[in-house]
């Protein structure tokens, strides 16, 4: 029996796949973040959070983290 959580995972994985190549950006990170806001969206049902900051940092550090690095 597969959970949500494997089902979500699968999906994310696959899509990240096709998309980073297409966008310079690893296919990895975009997992992570995705897979970390869907654990926040999961914290935000069961507890309020203020999840509309949480998930822009998120996506900014994971942004960030991606650019790339610029010779001087």
């Amino acid at each position: 029996m597969v959970s949500n959580y494997d089902r979500i995972l699968a999906e994310i994985t696959k899509e990240a796949r096709q998309l980073a190549p297409d966008h310079g950006v690893d296919a990895e990170a975009l997992v992570t973040v995705a897979m970390e806001i869907v654990d926040l969206e999961d914290q935000h049902r069961i507890k309020s959070i203020n999840i509309k900051q949480q998930v822009e940092d998120k996506i900014f550090t994971t942004a960030v983290s991606q650019m790339p690095l610029q010779d001087s």
